[in-house]
This record gives C-alpha cells, structure tokens and sequence, in this order.
C-alpha cells in the first residue's frame, strides 16, 4: 500500500467548508461587544443614579425632610420634591436635578433618544426586565439609540410609602 504524504483536494475542500461554517457561527458572539458596552453603560448609570439619590436622602436627613412629601432645597435655586426623604420619580422637577450629567434629555415621546441619554419620569407604569409593583411613579433613564418602551435602561421607583426607592436595570433588549 502506498503511503500518503499529504491531504487530497476533497479533504482541503471539506476542512475549510467547516471552518467557514464555523467563522459564521462563532464569529458574531466574540465581536460584537456593543451589548457588553451599552449594559457597562446602563451599570455605570445605575451607580449614579443610586449615589444621587443616597446624597439626597442623607441631605433630607439633616434637614428633617425624610417623612412624607416635602421639599428640599438642593441648593439656593433648586428645590425637589421629595417623599421619605427620597426624590420623586419626576424627572423635570427632582430626578435631572439630583443626576445632574450633562447630555441628558428629557423625552416625552417614545422616539429615539440622540443625546447621550434620555429621560422621562413621573409615569404609572414602564417596560422593565423586573416585575415592579408601582403604587408611587417609576422614571428611566435610557442611552442613545433606544427609545422610552425599549428594555435597555436604568428605572427609579419611588413608591411614596416610606420604602427606600428601587433602582435596578433591563437590559433584555439592548
């Protein structure tokens, strides 16, 4: 019998059909990382939204603000609503003032937002990952290229009932 020294045409052909198949599949999970930047994104907006809202609260507490709906003055020209010492899920009137990045801006319509971030608060109800019960008002924050009913954002609920705000993240559809 004589001994091959090589691989025939057919067995070249077939090897690389596989790793063609192979690259199609494979390829697109290890590339795309624009999910893992977005949801590093939506983490990093999570963080800042729950120390905003725990240097409010610490602010209430020395102004005695923490038990039912006050005011608190942020500074000599901001005033936010608050309830438990907590600000209110309303965007134009607490949430933008204790977040205070800039480029964030508010949408009222369920557009895509092209600042660096949207927002919108003062709402029954929202799309989220999480089963949320409501019985205050629930706002998000969202990155650029989704919009208000997308699950890809940052949700602060304040449910006016003394419980510390909730304040956690979707990403099923960023």
């Amino acid at each position: 019998m004589k001994k091959s020294n090589g691989f025939t045409l057919i067995e070249l052909i077939i090897v690389i059909v596989i790793l063609g198949i192979l690259a199609v599949v494979a390829a697109p999970r290890f590339i795309d990382v624009s999910k893992d930047a977005t949801v590093a994104s939506l983490n990093g907006m999570q963080g800042a939204v729950k120390s905003a809202v725990e240097l409010t609260y610490g602010k209430a507490l020395v102004k005695r603000a923490t038990t039912g709906a006050q005011t608190l003055e942020l500074d000599a020209n901001v005033s936010i609503p608050v309830h438990s010492g907590y600000p209110t899920a309303h965007w134009n009137d607490a949430l933008r003032y204790v977040i205070a990045l800039d480029n964030i801006e508010f949408s009222n319509t369920n557009t895509i937002c092209q600042s660096d971030w949207c927002g919108r608060g003062n709402q029954p109800s929202a799309n989220t990952d999480a089963s949320l019960t409501v019985t205050g008002n629930i706002a998000k924050v969202w990155p650029r290229g989704y919009r208000w009913e997308d699950r890809c954002s940052v949700h602060y609920v304040n449910n006016e009932d003394g419980t510390k705000p909730i304040i956690g993240i979707s990403t099923s559809e960023c």
